[in-house]
């Protein structure tokens, strides 16, 4: 536990693999979150279209509540999760090919 939290030896390394995880971890995501949100925002949309049934509430207001919903709710719900479940799939990755943490050092 204690090679985790020591002073990288190569900082040039050290830099190279850290920009290397962001780029993996955070902009590799949002094709997934992009798809996840569209799937999400339908089936709100579906919902509230099916369960709202009023003359006096005008027919845009679905998609306005369901924007809102989206943003407000469920943006950094679904970035997180997301991003967690690539974690976890690259770190079940690295560990079933023999990765080992002191070789990037």
């Amino acid at each position: 536990m204690t090679q985790v939290f020591r002073v990288p030896e190569k900082w040039k390394e050290f830099f190279k693999q850290l920009i290397f995880e962001i780029s993996k971890l955070g902009v590799d995501s949002i094709p997934l979150v992009i798809i996840i949100s569209i799937f999400i925002g339908a089936v709100i949309c579906i919902q509230m279209t099916i369960n709202i049934v009023s003359p006096m509430i005008p027919s845009y207001s679905t998609g306005l509540a369901t924007r809102e919903i989206l943003i407000l709710e469920f943006s950094c719900t679904i970035a997180y999760s997301c991003r967690e479940s690539r974690k976890q799939h690259r770190f079940r990755d690295r560990n079933h090919e023999g990765y080992r943490a002191d070789r990037c050092s």
